[in-house]
Parts: structure tokens; C-alpha cells; sequence
């Protein structure tokens, strides 16, 4: 089961979190309007149902109101399950960097993720993908 709930959203301003070091992978994704420089998940590697922060820092190439951040998983290639949606309703400026984050539980099942960060804001906005197994 991938599901859990939530345990802690945060925003981070212009201060990114210092394990935001892993390779960003855009496979599929999009970023307009918010261009991810980097994305980490901690721990690393990810312990199975224990928690784990999942962030991104990026710059805004737009003024925008950011709706919701996003933390979707896909097991084994098969379909994308959502596992968090946080609103977050907050402006943000051209050239204004921002770190967005959340502790989610990681997922307990054995296998291959890919695991997809989004933004959105009436649209998507940014989006950042990392491969993992467990």
C-alpha cells in the first residue's frame, strides 16, 4: 500500500535545504515558470514507512501565485499515485528563489519508484522526477 498521510509541509523561502544535492531528472517534466535547480529526498537512501523530507529549490521566471505542491509516486511503471497535495496560495516573484518541502512517509513496498515532484499554479509550473528503489 502506497498511501500514508501526511506528517509536516513547509516552506522554505530563499534558504535551500543543505541535501538538496541528488541529480535532477526531467523526464516528462515541464518547468515553466518555476526552473528547479536542484531536488533532494532525506534520508538517502530512503528507509521503507520511515519518514522522509522531499524538497526543491528553484527560481521564479514568472510573478505567479503558487497553488499547490505535489508529491506523486510511480511503483514498478504502473500508474502514478499522488500521495500528498499541499496548498500552499502564496505569491512569489520574478527572480524570487524559494525551497518547498514536505515529510512524507516513504513507501513500504519493495520495488522500482519513480517519485515526481509538481507545482502548480492554474497550471503546472515545475516539476522535478527522481528514480529510487527499495
Amino acid at each position: 500500500m502506497l498511501g500514508l498521510p501526511l506528517i509536516f509541509f513547509s516552506i522554505f523561502g530563499s534558504q535551500a535545504l543543505n541535501f538538496l544535492d541528488y541529480n535532477i531528472t526531467q523526464q516528462g517534466c515541464v518547468n515553466k515558470g518555476f526552473v528547479i535547480n536542484t531536488g533532494g529526498i532525506q534520508p538517502w537512501p530512503p528507509v521503507p514507512g520511515q519518514a522522509m523530507t522531499v524538497a526543491v529549490y528553484g527560481t521564479f521566471q514568472i510573478a505567479t501565485k503558487v497553488q499547490q505542491y505535489n508529491i506523486g509516486f510511480q511503483y514498478n511503471n504502473l500508474e502514478w499515485v499522488y500521495w500528498y497535495n499541499g496548498d500552499i496560495n502564496v505569491n512569489y516573484q520574478v527572480n524570487q528563489a524559494a525551497t518547498f518541502s514536505a515529510v512524507i512517509p516513504c513507501p513500504t513496498v519493495k520495488g522500482n519508484y519513480l517519485m515526481m515532484v509538481d507545482l502548480t499554479a492554474g497550471s503546472h509550473i515545475g516539476c522535478w522526477i527522481l528514480n529510487f528503489s527499495l
